[in-house]
């Protein structure tokens, strides 16, 4: 039965609209859970400081937060269509050659190549590699930040000031629509501030 389900949708024909909404729910969850997991390093229940707006725009924060991150995924997932498409045509061409023979198991490759390579087969490589690049960056920037807390090599790489004027130089650590999170020299746990009626601006230090 769940065989039969599975194949009625590798044979549904979806509109890119479908697609666009299901996958914008992925990257929400994988947002979240990659947040969550951060946030955790620090000692902070990031949902907890969180609404609604937060939680919607989480994905595009992720993907637009450093250029890298989209055309790294963007890459990587071209690279998999091109060698998912590529790779059954090189071994059609050399399957009948004794060097190619000797290197592969050509009667696995046959069975394995036998089934034209779908977009439903790519989306799903693609949801794998996505959910373990969303959960790899939780993970090693909360140990990162949490080595540099432990080690006492937090740079303090943004001032603030406040509308009652003061200043202080912080490591800014996270954010979202409410609150900034953030270390201070010689400090470690996490300070919480409301940005709204409370911080007037947020200076970039230039490194020295």
């Amino acid at each position: 039965m769940a065989k039969y389900k599975s194949d009625k949708l590798e044979q549904r024909s979806w509109s890119i609209q479908e697609y666009l909404s299901i996958g914008y729910i992925y990257l929400l969850v994988l947002g979240i859970i990659s947040d969550t997991i951060y946030f955790n390093f620090l000692g902070i229940n990031i949902l907890s400081y969180s609404n609604i707006l937060d939680v919607l725009l989480s994905p595009i924060i992720y993907l637009t937060e450093n250029i890298i991150v989209p055309v790294s995924l963007a890459l990587l997932i071209g690279l998999m269509y091109l060698f998912g498409t590529t790779a059954p045509k090189i071994h059609k061409k050399y399957r009948e050659k004794k060097w190619y023979r000797k290197m592969y198991n050509v009667e696995k490759l046959d069975e394995k190549y036998s089934t034209p390579a779908s977009i439903h087969n790519l989306i799903k490589v693609s949801a794998v590699v996505i959910l373990l690049f969303y959960l790899g960056m939780g993970v090693g920037r909360g140990i990162k930040v949490s080595e540099q807390i432990k080690d006492k090599v937090i740079k303090l790489d943004h001032k603030l000031i406040f509308l009652d004027k003061e200043e202080l130089n912080v490591n800014i650590v996270g954010s979202n629509s409410q609150y900034l999170f953030y270390f201070t020299e010689n400090e470690s746990h996490v300070t919480i501030s409301p940005i709204q009626q409370n911080i007037k601006k947020i200076e970039k230090i230039e490194s020295k």
